[in-house]
């Protein structure tokens, strides 16, 4: 039961992750649309490499998780 657990858990953090980095990259990439006096685009770098890995780390979740649970060995 603890292994069902942890490939739910697993794959609910991967899902949320990877849905959550690619709307930020989107959000970041909209961003750079918008033109802005302070030259304030070395944050917008760091928010769009943030989000790309955010996005990078779950989908590797969701793939090192993918399957049934029954499949899984810990």
């Amino acid at each position: 039961m603890v292994s069902l657990f942890v490939w739910f858990a697993a794959a609910w953090v991967g899902g949320t992750a990877a849905i959550l980095g690619s709307l930020m990259a989107i959000g970041t990439l909209i961003l750079w649309c918008v033109p802005n006096q302070s030259g304030a685009w070395q944050n917008q770098l760091k928010l769009l490499g943030f989000s790309v890995g955010l996005t990078i780390v779950g989908f590797a979740l969701l793939f090192i998780f993918s399957g049934s649970p029954a499949n899984i060995k810990f």
